[in-house]
């Protein structure tokens, strides 16, 4: 990734340098960071008090809604580390993010042995109500590595399918309402199928919130060591037919899965029809003139209608 430090530098330095310039988006950030922490804390506390598959898939249908048009709807520190390798979120906003999931699903927990007889804080769980903890127990069977494998696995099924709501929502206007039902669904069908195994947290701040506030009696590092390397392999998984963000953060080789460079002001002609549309829209040229007349002449230097149409 060249250019990765600097430009984090470079961000970083421009907050110093123009805070006026920056702080509508200061305050966007802060509300989208709220966003995250409100809905990790209601996820959290209503997935582990309800800790059936279709609860939690019906639970983050509802809190994607809730949040998709303010925070784009992590509300998973695996998935927004895919988003941040994607080039779609950038690695402060991540790092905040993060915080945001961490801590929110940490409060989730506080609400649940504040509430949940049975459940002190410290406290290994147990009596009646010990399931609704929201600490992930593995099958006895399995060993450490086992749940790192089962988490790694589930992460990146459930992650996949994200990214054709992300892509088809923003470049072919489909799925659109329909896309928390998705993230819904992919949800409580992996959960379906490892729950019996690791109990299916998925997520990481989810496997770090209840052993913050209870002593919960499973491998914590397997879990969110495995969910983060599912974050990883589901990107390697969606570039091939996806591919990376046109406004991606860091810098694409324009030969890399056909995108352009960051911030290279060019339209891409994919048909002849649209060379015939923004020619005679910007050029102006008779009717006469066709594309293929176009095309045999783009190499010529002394062309300055076609040179003003490849830097608009």
């Amino acid at each position: 990734m060249p250019g990765f430090p600097f430009n984090i530098w470079s961000r970083i330095r421009s907050w110093f340098v123009a805070p006026d310039a920056h702080r509508s988006r200061l305050t966007k950030l802060i509300s989208r960071v709220s966003v995250e922490f409100t809905a990790c804390m209601m996820f959290h506390f209503i997935g582990s008090i309800s800790p059936t598959p279709w609860a939690n898939g019906i639970a983050l249908t509802v809190l994607v809604y809730y949040t998709a048009k303010i925070s784009g709807a992590h509300l998973n520190p695996a998935v927004t580390l895919t988003f941040c390798l994607l080039g779609h979120t950038h690695p402060i906003d991540a790092l905040m993010y993060w915080v945001a999931q961490v801590t929110g699903c940490a409060a989730g927990a506080l609400w649940i042995a504040g509430l949940v007889p049975g459940l002190n804080m410290r406290n290994a769980p147990s009596g009646e109500f010990q399931a609704l903890s929201g600490c992930f127990t593995p099958a006895a069977a399995l060993t450490p590595f086992q749940v790192f494998a089962w988490e790694t696995v589930s992460t990146t099924c459930f992650i996949v399918p994200i990214f054709s709501v992300v892509w088809y929502t923003q470049h072919k206007n489909g799925y659109g309402n329909s896309g928390p039902l998705i993230v819904g669904l992919s949800l409580a069908a992996n959960a379906l199928a490892c729950g019996r195994f690791t109990g299916a947290s998925l997520n990481p701040a989810r496997s770090l919130a209840s052993p913050i506030v209870f002593q919960c009696p499973y491998p914590v590092y397997s879990y969110v060591l495995g969910e983060l390397l599912g974050g990883i392999l589901a990107t390697l998984a969606v570039v091939p037919w996806y591919g990376i963000s046109r406004s991606a953060w860091y810098r694409v080789p324009s030969f890399f899965f056909g995108l352009t460079m960051k911030n290279q002001r060019s339209i891409k002609l994919q048909t002849i029809s649209e060379v015939d549309s923004v020619v005679q829209t910007r050029v102006q040229l008779p009717s006469t003139i066709s594309a293929s007349d176009i095309c045999d002449e783009a190499s010529a230097p002394s062309s300055p209608g076609l040179a003003s149409i490849q830097e608009v």
